[in-house]
């Protein structure tokens, strides 16, 4: 509380239009939370808090996208509930093995996992065929599944992870893969958000006015996404993973 009264409004202000582009690009491509996170470090949040009041705000904004979604009709109910709670269970497993995991590797893993994606977002089709008999759901829960896993332990990219693990293995288009994603990342966002809000690592006076800017600017990127379609994803996503991967080798390297 001490923390926020010293803040200046323009910081508050600041941090109001960041969360309003993190999720704006979240809503398209994922990977919000790169940049909300950043954000409030470099206001001197702690880790731990940046890291809590980033999930509870990421949370509220990805459930308007997922209402945008929902309300055009995108969304794939049936694999939501496929993998929606496997995702939410390792995530909560995922958070437990955070807290005694080194952060070197973490930092090492996040690298990694976006790197992967990164080159499978250059390779992937934006459009596929849809063909029922090449849809593989083993391995769909089984992806989402880690993916649910890795977002409780680390976090960075998920929402990009899960659109394409929904593309590559259920062969939908990338619009609706995202559609799909979405709301399943919004249950690993829950779980995360009920470990940190328990734990009263949430800096709520940062999180009220970050996650109403979150919400808009997921509300105006879910209509985007819609409207430039699955080559607009794929260009976007491909920006935001080399830029994450750029962020993360850069912070891994001054911190050596």
């Amino acid at each position: 509380m001490e923390f926020f009264e010293s803040l200046e409004p323009s910081i508050i202000l600041l941090l109001f239009f960041i969360a309003l582009f993190a999720g704006y690009i979240d809503a398209i491509a994922g990977g919000g939370g790169v940049i909300q996170v950043p954000a409030l470090l470099l206001c001197g949040v702690s880790p731990v808090a940046a890291l809590a009041t980033n999930k509870v705000v990421s949370m509220v904004g990805t459930s308007f996208v997922v209402l945008k979604y929902a309300l055009n009709r995108l969304i794939r109910w049936r694999y939501v509930l496929l993998a929606g709670i496997p995702c939410f269970l390792g995530s909560i497993i995922g958070s437990k093995i955070a807290i005694v995991t080194p952060e070197w590797l973490l930092e090492v893993l996040i690298i990694a996992s976006i790197l992967i994606a990164l080159i499978f977002s250059r390779i992937v089709k934006a459009e596929e065929p849809g063909s029922t008999e090449s849809r593989n759901q083993p391995a769909f829960l089984a992806w989402l599944t880690t993916i649910g896993v890795y977002d409780g332990v680390a976090g960075p990219g998920t929402g990009s992870f899960m659109a394409l693990a929904v593309n590559r293995s259920l062969k939908y288009n990338l619009l609706t893969a995202t559609a799909i994603a979405k709301p399943i990342n919004l249950m690993t966002n829950i779980a995360a958000t009920l470990v940190f809000v328990f734990a009263d690592k949430v800096l709520w006076e940062a999180a009220v006015p970050m996650l109403i800017a979150n919400a808009l600017g997921g509300w105006i990127g879910g209509h985007m996404a819609m409207s430039k379609g699955s080559m607009f994803i794929k260009r976007l996503l491909s920006v935001v993973l080399a830029t994450m991967l750029t962020a993360n080798i850069g912070k891994l390297l001054l911190n050596f």
